[in-house]
């Protein structure tokens, strides 16, 4: 049953409530020492939900997992279908050759049994030749799809989607239009927002090639929409599942005051019962006749009197705390709700501060694509990997549960992830080491100390290393109890002879020295064994939810 919830939940894209229940499943079977086919199932969906959330080196250990178990039960539809899931995750981690090897093995053990099965292993081998700019095999299984299509059913439109890939990578935008307007005539029956999203997004990519920058800017906006779409959906989801736990929280506190209503009524009968075995005992000794009975039965009575004005009081103020107590639980659960609604308010703006600065990246690219001069086209590359430094830290906090602070380490990743892929011809040649312990800084903090980090590596992938490459170390350490000190170290050429920070005027230079004045910090550089960049500061106290989002206003 969590393996199915799971699998329902990743289908309408809450990937993050899929995974737990997921690794429930996992849990539980693992922990029975269940070894039957039904583990392949498991680890396959599990993989399934890693994919989604784009933790692809995760996704790949299960799906393994998953594929021997197949082939120890012989499962061929199994086999197929989890090493095409192997196949897109190499593909997205950048590893077409992974991908591509992964495919031939497939193609090699001849298992496809259904031309469903045969045209998704074409559309693979498509999308694989495409990143490889192997360009003329990418048409060859772009043409066995063609031959395909009349049994193809809902896989059609991978065929669209390929031709559209296809054009756009070998520069021929307009024969792409065809396809895009009728994948978009199928999406919009289907009503798939991510797939309608990743259309426009095409069509802004042939109208840019095409010269038609105002259609590119409609086609743009639309693809934003949609993917706002998306993200408002999941918000509704999680708002509803946010009203069920408040409903049932309120429900279990209403069952709290019956039971204390039915204990309160159980102890007023054994009174009353008391009461009676009294008063029949004060009737006994009257029956028994003698002053001392009736001086015995005066003072019970008014014994019996003093309880029951006891009883009325303190009646009177189990009700009135009663009322408090159902106050005090009302106006708690409304700050509870304005609360939710202000963290939800935050997350909107940072999500909305992302887009627009996706939005200038994107004009950015678009113009460079124009432009003649490699000194121009540098510069816009640099000012779009600092504008991507500033927007991944927006996406960190919209993605996040905390909204007030930025988890560093995985900051670094995809800052280091962004850099590699711009500099993808440098960066193969050069490894990078990371050393970052699990700090927290605020947005105030983050904006400099990412850019920072940006600029430095950034100079040592342009300049630190010749044809061999090297290795760049990014370090962040704690020094006391407050303060930190990050680290950018490589083992290049070094400095040129006669470099003096304190009379250097380049760009990078003056903007590291002045954002390293802005957290307070102290700026030093190093030219030993390459060239080592610190900056040392301390952290700044992170600051109530409140207080960023009027800073941030």
């Amino acid at each position: 049953m969590y393996n199915l919830l799971g699998g329902c939940l990743t289908f309408q894209g809450d990937a993050d409530n899929a995974l737990k229940y997921q690794l429930k499943a996992v849990r539980l079977a693992e922990g029975r020492g269940d070894t039957s086919l039904q583990m392949c199932t498991i680890y396959n969906r599990f993989a399934l939900s890693y994919y989604t959330l784009h933790k692809f080196g995760d996704a790949i250990i299960y799906f393994d997992k998953a594929v021997k178990i197949a082939q120890k039960y012989n499962d061929t539809a199994s086999i197929v279908v989890i090493n095409g899931n192997l196949a897109m995750s190499y593909y997205k981690m950048e590893q077409p050759e992974k991908a591509l090897a992964r495919l031939q093995l497939l193609k090699n053990m001849n298992l496809f049994t259904t031309t469903q099965e045969r045209f998704e292993n074409y559309y693979d081998f498509c999308l694989v030749y495409l990143k490889l700019k192997q360009y003329k095999m990418a048409k060859v299984y772009i043409d066995k799809m063609e031959a395909l299509k009349k049994d193809a059913g809902a896989n059609y439109t991978e065929m669209l989607r390929s031709y559209i890939n296809y054009y756009i990578a070998i520069g021929q935008y307009n024969k792409a239009y065809p396809y895009l307007q009728e994948n978009e005539s199928f999406y919009q029956k289907t009503k798939v927002l991510p797939f309608l999203a990743q259309n426009q997004l095409n069509w802004f990519k042939a109208d840019s090639g095409m010269g038609r920058y105002q259609s590119a800017i409609k086609h743009y906006q639309r693809y934003k929409m949609l993917t706002d779409s998306v993200y408002l959906v999941n918000n509704a989801k999680h708002t509803s599942f946010l009203q069920i736990e408040f409903d049932t929280d309120k429900k279990n506190k209403d069952l709290q005051l019956q039971a204390k209503d039915i204990q309160l009524l159980k102890n007023n009968e054994q009174l009353q019962r008391s009461r009676f075995l009294a008063a029949q005992a004060d009737r006994n000794l009257l029956i028994g006749g003698s002053v001392m009975l009736l001086l015995s039965l005066g003072v019970g009575y008014n014994r019996y009197r003093l309880k029951q004005r006891s009883n009325v009081r303190l009646q009177a103020q189990q009700n009135e705390i009663n009322k408090q107590n159902q106050s005090l639980q009302l106006l708690n659960s409304k700050q509870e709700k304005l609360l939710n609604e202000k963290e939800w308010l935050l997350k909107e703006v940072h999500h909305r501060v992302k887009n627009n600065l996706q939005i200038v990246m994107s004009l950015l690219s678009t113009q460079s694509a124009y432009l003649e001069n490699n000194a121009a086209i540098e510069a816009i590359t640099e000012s779009q990997n600092r504008v991507q430094a500033i927007a991944l830290i927006h996406h960190k906090l919209y993605s996040a549960d905390n909204v007030a602070s930025i988890y560093m380490p995985s900051y670094v990743t995809d800052l280091i992830r962004n850099l590699t892929d711009c500099f993808d011809s440098v960066t193969r040649r050069i490894r990078f080491e990371q050393v970052v312990e699990p700090i927290y800084l605020d947005l105030t903090q983050a904006v400099p100390f990412g850019l920072i980090l940006n600029e430095a590596i950034t100079n040592a992938i342009k300049y630190a290393f010749s044809s061999e490459g090297g290795q760049i170390v990014v370090a962040l350490n704690r020094v006391g109890e407050d303060g930190v000190i990050l680290t950018i170290a490589d083992n290049g050429k070094g400095l040129p002879a006669g470099f003096d920070l304190k009379t250097v005027t380049s760009l990078g230079m003056e903007m590291m020295k002045a954002l390293s004045k802005q957290l307070g910090g102290t700026f030093k550089v190093q030219n030993k064994a390459g060239v080592t960049i610190s900056v040392e500061f301390k952290i700044e106290k992170v600051r109530h939810h409140s207080e960023v989002e009027s800073n941030f206003l």
